[in-house]
This record gives structure tokens, sequence and C-alpha cells, in this order.
């Protein structure tokens, strides 16, 4: 072999070993951006005494869908999951009817601990050292997070729900009423308590030193008609009375709201999603999405501004997810786990 083939041999075995290298590398770096936990996670509250609720993640632009938690943690959920919250670099996953908290990594999603609680609904961090834990008993607890363990309880003498922080204080909706428990977060004290409105659902921080807490308004059970139309009631951190309020064009028994932005959106749990400036004064909102089923639960990726919209179908079999853009057009749709209820985007 002369020496000009010897140049060639050597050449082509380079080239090989680096097709080789770069190859592997290729492929090891698809493993990782497959089953890392980047992506969409749906929150499935599972069948009541089932035990079959889960959270999964989609990967946007793919077709990937599974049961992040099981495929991590080699075990189900529980009973009806019913919130998860981000603190710490933590989710916190609420666990209703199998009275815990599930605390996982948002880095990889294994579990850190299981935090028992008498029916904890919502979490919400207060300070850098604790958190508060509203409950479906009589009291709410109070979570030190450096030990995750229950520190004290505030008793307010009623069931909770929804909380949001505003100037050292938490404001929180007792469950199936019109009023609202204002807790200080310094001495761990209800301060006030105020009548907002029939139907309290969602209360939530958009900013400016201002809440928006949405009320459903009330139905009649046995007609289904509407005897008090929905309202979105605005509070601000200087005084505990009401600044103003929308009165909405409809009322219902279900539906939630958010900000993205300075926009809040709303529904009903119908087939429509609303929006309306969280500065306007008066109007009722614009219906910008019609959903191919009834809105379970949804959230806007503020990324591309698509809406995620769940759809608990049935409340037995799996549920679906529809992703609509910004302007109100179907863009995909997934099946997710037994009554999806929330998105929670994990990029």
């Amino acid at each position: 072999m002369n020496n000009k083939q010897n140049k060639r041999l050597g050449l082509v075995i380079a080239f090989c070993s680096f097709l080789f290298i770069n190859g592997c590398k290729k492929d090891e770096e698809t493993i990782v951006t497959t089953e890392n936990n980047k992506g969409v996670i749906v929150v499935n509250e599972g069948g009541f005494l089932k035990s079959n609720g889960s959270v999964g993640i989609y990967k946007p632009g793919t077709s990937e869908y599974f049961d992040l938690f099981q495929k991590t943690n080699g075990r189900p959920l529980g009973d009806v999951v019913q919130s998860m919250t981000l603190i710490n670099e933590k989710y916190y996953i609420i666990i209703n009817n199998s009275n815990k908290i599930e605390v996982v990594n948002q880095s990889d999603f294994k579990s850190v601990t299981s935090i028992t609680v008498n029916q904890p609904r919502n979490i919400i961090k207060v300070s850098e050292t604790k958190a508060y834990i509203s409950q479906f008993d009589n009291s709410m607890g109070i979570l030190d997070l450096g030990s995750n363990t229950i520190s004290g309880t505030i008793n307010v003498k009623s069931s909770t729900e929804n909380m949001a922080l505003l100037n050292n204080k938490v404001y929180v909706g007792k469950a199936y009423s019109d009023k609202i428990f204002v807790i200080n977060t310094v001495n761990n004290n209800v301060v006030d308590s105020l009548v907002i409105g029939s139907g309290l659902s969602s209360i939530v921080n958009i900013g400016d030193n201002q809440l928006a807490i949405f009320c459903l308004g009330a139905v009649d059970f046995n007609t289904g008609a509407v005897t008090e139309n929905g309202k979105i009631v605005f509070l601000n951190k200087d005084s505990v009375k009401v600044e103003r309020k929308l009165t909405l064009a409809t009322g219902s028994y279900g539906g939630s709201l958010l900000n993205n932005n300075g926009t809040l959106y709303f529904t009903f749990g119908n087939k429509s999603i609303y929006s309306i400036a969280s500065s306007a004064t008066t109007g009722t909102g614009t219906s910008i999405v019609t959903a191919a089923g009834n809105i379970y639960g949804f959230n806007v990726d503020a990324t591309n501004g698509n809406f995620y919209v769940t759809d608990a179908g049935d409340y037995t079999s799996a549920g679906k997810v529809y992703i609509y853009n910004a302007s109100g057009v179907k863009q995909k749709e997934f099946t997710a786990g037994i009554v999806p209820s929330k998105i929670i985007f994990n990029y």
C-alpha cells in the first residue's frame, strides 16, 4: 500500500470516527430532550374515591403525553389531585381526598416528601420560610418551607378554597360562600372579612397592588335559570372595601379567572373563554375562544398566546386537552388523564 493510499485510508477512518462520535452524541441529546419534564403539565383530578388522579406532561409540537409522576416515581398519586403550585423550585401537589401533599423537585420531578394534611385544597407561599394551606375543615395549615412540616394552624372556623397574597395579607375565599377572610401573614391572625358576591370562585393578584375576584353569580339548580349574574370585583392594598366591579352577562355554578399581562380571561364553565382588560370600568367581556367541549379548566401560554383548554368529558374516562391559538382557532388536541382540570407551563 503506497503513501497516498495510506493517507486516504487514514482520512476515511478519521471521518468514520467523527460520524460515530457525533452520531452517538446526537442520539444522547435526543433521549434527554424526550425524557425531561419540560413542557405542558396537566393536573388530572381523577375519579372521586378511585385513587387514579395524576400529573401528566405534554410535549408541544409532538403527540407525546405521559403520566409524569407515575413514570418518575413508580407509584400513583392518589385520590383527587386538587391543585399544584411551584414554590422554591419544588412542586407542591395537593391530593385532597388522600389527605396529603406530595412534594417533588421541579428539575426532575422526583419525590422529596409527603406531608399529611386534612383535606387540603390549595397552597400559597407567604414568605421565604412559610406557606398557607387552605383546607376543607375549620382551620388552615401553616407550612414550614424549610422542613416541609406543619408548624401551626389558623382557626378560620370554615372550609377555605382559593387564595391570593397582597401587601403581607392573604385573601382566602370561604368555601361555598360569598365571603373572603383577610389574614395578616406576619402574625397569622384573621384581621378582617369581606362579603364579595355569590359564587365566589377565583382570587387573583393582577399587579399594581390590586386583586381581581371572580364571582360566578347564582343559579337555580332546579331549573338551571341564572338568578344572579356573575361579576369581577376589584380590591386594592390600601382598602378592604370594593374599589370597583364589573357585572357580567350571565352566571353559572362553575368557572375560573386568570390574569395574563393585564388582560383578564374567564370562563363560566360553558364552551367560551372571555377577555376583558384588568383596567376596565365597564363591559362584560369579549368571547375569544369557542371550545369543542365544555371548559373545565384553561391557561394561556405566555410564550405564544395559545390557549390550553381541558374537557373532563364523562368524568370517568380519559379527558381531552384542546389547543387554540390567540385568535381562537383550534390547532391540536390530545388525550390526558381522568378529569383534567389545570394546565401549568414548565419551560
